[in-house]
Formats: structure tokens, C-alpha cells, sequence
């Protein structure tokens, strides 16, 4: 038996090494009933996890939603659901826990054998037990899924950063009941807005509004990071376009804080006051400078409702701050008789306006 372990071990290190870098990692989405207290959450893989001998992952969880606890605070091992076994059919792995940040915890599996796993036809590896607030509202909760590694060796400390990395992932607990919102944008002739959404949503391509979540300052200028029309859940966004015109987004809301912030821009929910002389600027086209984030200077101002603000540190303020260009995007003036193209693919003929375009398959900004 001791050489046939052996010869397994060094099986599975020769296993790890094809092991498929495409390895997907998600989570069955939850749905229960309002006062519901408990739940299963459900993680799997597309692939075969028999590739590998242990794995590591941090499951977040919104607050009101916990994993259930011994006494000692880990986890049961019967929570767990662990697919290797011996010819006895004895769980040939050990589960460990810890809570690296706040309502967060860290599920390490590892076989001090380096025993495989064993596949399921449900791809799940990881059926934990849920404990939920029963006062809850009804919405959509985000449970979000890092840091990670599948490999071919691990211990109570974690596994090799070597091995497969699958990407993070969302899941969803929804607690039914709630109702759509709807969230108003204008593109006003300004050409430019904030918006902040509590759901999933899709600029519509009739519109050729683009959306950046990734703003950085060069000097007093905004640089804008890679452009979307996609526009992810409890994530601010600067958003241009040339068309004028009013949407109206809908969707089921999820349960995040009551503004969000990512880099220098945050978006807020609910009608927030911000203070004044602080390093803080709002979106605003004024009749003699034009479009830019202004000072919040003499006293606080009102941010409305899924509209967003920046904040800049008090070393590097300035009265206004313009948006001077785009990441990897050349500022041009179009003079030569190459062919220019708007976000949507639409060749565009004449002088360009402000926006971005593209030119000999690259991205161009015009001021």
C-alpha cells in the first residue's frame, strides 16, 4: 500500500503539470423566501477536479449572510463536501479555516498524501451551509468568490501559489420580493454625466454612450481608463456620448453599502451631502469653462441618487479638474485621408467632434 501511495503522489505531480489553465470556478445562484435562515451554497468547476490535491478560496459575504460555525469557530468537515477517497472509502483530506478580513472565510483542502479528488456529475466540490438574517430585505445579496489556487499539494497554511488560478466570481443569494428600480440617465449637450447603478445593465446600442470605471489624475487632468458599454452592479462610472437623450435603466437591485468608491470616483444610492473645501468635485459644465469636475468650495452641495463624485487628496487639489484624455489613446487631429470610425463602428465623415474614435485600428481622442 505505502508504494502504491507513493506512486499516486508522483502521479499527481505529473497530473498538475496538464492541468488546464482554463479551470472556471462558480457558484449555483441562491433563491429563497423572505425570514428563510438557512441556505447551501453550492461551488463547482467546469473541468474534472481529479487533476489536482488541493485548493484554496476566500468566500465574501454581505452583511446578514454567514457560514455556519463550530463551536471553535472553523468549519465542519461535513460541510465540506470532499470527493477523495480510499478503498474503504475513507475522506483521505483535511479541511482547515480562517478569517483573513471581515465576514470572510478562507477554505484550505489539502491531502497530506497528495490524494486526488474525485469527480461528481454536478461539478460541485464545496456544499457549505449557510446562516441567514431572517430580517433581511428582499433583494439580490453578492457572494464573491478570490484568491483561488488549485494545485497539486497544500497543507493547513494553503496551497502553492504554482498552481491553477481560476478567475473571482459573483454568486447571487435572492431573497424574493423585491421590485425592479428604475434609474434615469440623461445625456444632456454637455456630452458627459456620471451614473452609478444598483444592477447589471447594458448602455443600448442605439445610444453611443460609453462608460469608464478606471479614472487616474495626470497632474489636473483626469485620464480615462478602457471604455465599456457594459455597466457592472455598485460601480461608478464617468460616462460620454454625442448622442443627447434620456434612458431609463431597470433592474433588481443588490444589497451593497450606500455608496461605493473605486479609485478617486464614487458613486452614491441615496441623495448624499458632501462637505465643502475638502477635495471634493462634482461634474459640472459651466458657461465659462466648459465640462470638468469643479471644487465643492464654498459649502456643501447635494450629490443626487446614482450620480457620482471625486475626491482628490489634498496635496494634489486644483479648482477644476478637465478630462484631457484617455488611456492608450492618442489625442490626434484628423488631417490625412485615413478612415474614422465612432464606438459603434459607424464611419464617420467630416471634421470629428469631442469623443473617442477609432483610426488604423487604434483608439484616438479628440479634444
Amino acid at each position: 500500500m505505502k508504494k502504491l501511495s507513493v506512486l499516486f503522489a508522483l502521479l499527481a505531480v505529473a497530473m498538475i503539470a496538464k492541468a488546464s489553465a482554463d479551470l472556471v470556478v462558480t457558484a449555483d445562484p441562491i433563491v429563497v423566501e423572505p425570514g428563510t435562515t438557512t441556505a447551501k451554497l453550492n461551488i463547482k468547476s467546469n473541468e474534472t477536479v481529479s487533476q489536482y490535491a488541493a485548493f484554496q478560496l476566500d468566500i465574501a459575504f454581505p452583511e446578514g449572510i454567514t457560514w455556519q460555525t463550530l463551536s471553535s469557530g472553523g468549519i465542519s468537515k461535513g460541510s465540506v463536501k470532499v470527493r477523495a477517497r480510499d478503498e474503504e472509502g475513507e475522506v483521505l483530506h483535511s479541511v482547515t479555516s480562517s478569517v483573513p478580513a471581515t465576514n470572510t472565510l478562507r477554505i484550505v483542502c489539502y491531502s497530506e498524501s497528495n490524494a486526488f479528488f474525485v469527480d461528481a456529475s454536478d461539478g460541485i466540490f464545496i456544499s457549505l451551509d449557510l446562516v441567514l438574517d431572517g430580517d433581511l430585505e428582499p433583494g439580490v445579496y453578492n457572494v464573491k468568490l478570490s484568491n483561488m489556487v488549485f494545485a497539486s499539494s497544500g497543507d493547513e497554511s494553503g496551497v502553492s501559489a504554482s498552481g491553477d488560478k481560476p478567475a473571482d466570481y459573483t454568486a447571487t443569494i435572492t431573497i424574493n420580493g423585491a421590485t425592479e428600480t428604475e434609474v434615469t440617465f440623461t445625456m444632456t449637450a454637455a456630452h458627459a454625466g456620471t451614473l452609478i447603478l444598483p444592477f447589471d445593465a447594458e448602455i443600448p446600442a442605439e445610444f453611443d454612450w460609453v462608460a469608464y470605471s478606471d479614472i487616474t489624475l495626470n497632474g489636473k487632468t483626469l485620464v480615462l481608463g478602457e471604455s465599456t458599454t457594459t455597466l457592472l452592479a455598485n460601480t461608478p462610472y464617468y460616462i460620454e456620448g454625442e448622442k443627447e437623450g434620456t434612458y431609463v435603466f431597470t433592474g433588481t437591485p443588490t444589497n451593497e453599502a450606500a455608496s461605493v468608491t473605486n479609485g478617486i470616483l464614487t458613486g452614491v444610492f441615496v441623495d448624499t451631502e458632501i462637505a465643502a473645501g475638502v477635495g471634493n468635485y462634482v461634474l459640472q459644465n459651466q458657461a465659462d469653462k466648459g465640462v470638468a469636475f469643479y471644487n465643492v468650495k464654498m459649502k456643501a452641495k447635494t450629490v443626487p441618487a446614482y450620480r457620482c463624485y471625486i475626491t482628490v487628496s489634498s496635496d494634489t487639489q486644483s479648482n477644476m479638474y478637465r478630462i484631457g484624455g484617455t488611456t492608450n489613446i492618442d489625442e490626434v487631429t484628423v488631417d490625412d485621408n485615413v478612415d474614422v470610425y465612432d464606438m459603434l463602428g459607424r464611419k464617420v465623415i467630416g471634421p470629428l467632434e469631442k469623443g473617442v474614435y477609432i483610426k488604423g485600428n487604434r483608439k484616438i481622442y479628440v479634444k
